[in-house]
């Protein structure tokens, strides 16, 4: 071999190792971008007063929820909320239409929460974040959503999803399958 093979040989090695560097820095660098979006949309998600009352009606059994987060008198926000009343408010639309003020800020906070469920399952089939991504925040969340976590009688749960069902939040239900699984 002549000293321009040689330096040819190390040349192109060298190219070649800076190319797969650079791939692999830039690798790094998306799987970085995702974790920052990924806790920027958990961190929104449990910073939604609709979002915290519902996951406190899921978890907890006759807990003031703060359900009126709007009124100006601390007093006037929560609600003492019991299954029996989650369940009734959980009722479609052709169950019934006459749902109180109460009932309907209850639906109002299990539709805020179960849209952005929705909305993470597009995230995950859009590549965009991984279920791995968001297990840490929401399995918990989810295991408790289908009644294999906490206190609930499978009465809510049950309510929940038929819920999410007749109002097609069916990305909800595929997300809370897959991180609920564990």
């Amino acid at each position: 071999m002549t000293l321009t093979s040689w330096l040819d040989l190390v040349r192109t090695v060298a190219i070649a190792s800076s190319a797969v560097f650079a791939a692999y820095q830039y690798y790094r660098g998306q799987v970085w971008k995702k974790s920052e979006f990924t806790s920027g949309v958990m961190k929104d998600f449990f910073q939604q007063p609709r979002v915290r009352s519902a996951l406190t009606m899921l978890d907890w059994a006759e807990l003031p929820v703060e359900l009126f987060p709007d009124q100006p008198e601390r007093a006037q926000r929560s609600v003492v909320v019991t299954e029996a009343m989650i369940r009734e408010a959980l009722r479609t639309h052709q169950e019934r239409t006459d749902f109180n003020e109460t009932e309907t800020a209850i639906r109002r906070s299990f539709d805020s929460l179960l849209f952005r469920l929705a909305t993470y399952d597009h995230y995950v089939a859009s590549g965009l974040i991984r279920d791995r991504d968001l297990q840490p925040y929401l399995g918990f969340w989810m295991r408790v959503a289908l009644g294999r976590e906490g206190a609930k009688g499978a009465a809510i749960q049950d309510a929940l999803w038929r819920y999410a069902d007749f109002y097609r939040f069916s990305g909800a239900a595929r997300l809370a399958a897959r991180l609920g699984r564990a």
